[in-house]
């Protein structure tokens, strides 16, 4: 995998974006206040265009088997560089999937504007200090590091999850 990121480097010879500050866009991490919500992002690759470094592209690295299925992580990544730098305009994400050797159609980000992703940190800050967590069921949990304790997906510990009763009364009468 790792010769395969090497080679599309290579081919694509786009340069790593250079921040205003001089950070490079290598594992970029970056706290960022986006609408008035402090917001902590590790972003894997950020490139630059062929516009003098002004429109940088987002680039996530993913290595794992399941598709990836959505573009919240890199419209993330993007607010909070232009909430870091107001001068730079984020051109789109893509990601770099090294097990297909290939990068995903560049995305436009433009929807996940700073009020939406500041509304998401505000109900996920509010969910966790009411200790709700729910279950999202994706492609992902067969990798999940708590699925063991999942009701939704029978993991081996999940008589310890409060919703595991509700599915259990189900299966009773099956």
């Amino acid at each position: 995998m790792v010769q395969r990121y090497i080679d599309w480097r290579k081919e694509t010879a786009w340069p790593i974006w250079i921040s205003p500050d001089g950070t490079a866009g290598i594992e970029m991490e970056l706290t960022a206040n986006i609408a008035g919500e402090r917001i902590k992002v590790i972003i894997d690759r950020v490139f630059a265009t062929a516009d003098h470094n002004s429109r940088p592209i987002i680039v996530d690295l993913k290595t794992g088997a399941a598709p990836q299925w959505g573009a919240l992580q890199l419209g993330i990544g993007a607010r909070a560089i232009e909430a870091t730098w107001p001068e730079v305009r984020v051109a789109g994400g893509a990601y770099f999937d090294a097990r297909k050797n290939g990068l995903s159609d560049i995305i436009s980000l433009e929807k996940y504007t700073p009020e939406l992703i500041a509304h998401y940190a505000k109900q996920l800050r509010l969910a966790k200090s009411l200790g709700i967590f729910l279950p999202n069921v994706s492609p992902i949990c067969k990798s999940c590091k708590v699925g063991k304790f999942c009701a939704i997906n029978g993991g081996s510990e999940a008589h310890h999850d409060p919703d595991y009763r509700l599915i259990e009364r189900r299966n009773v009468g099956q």
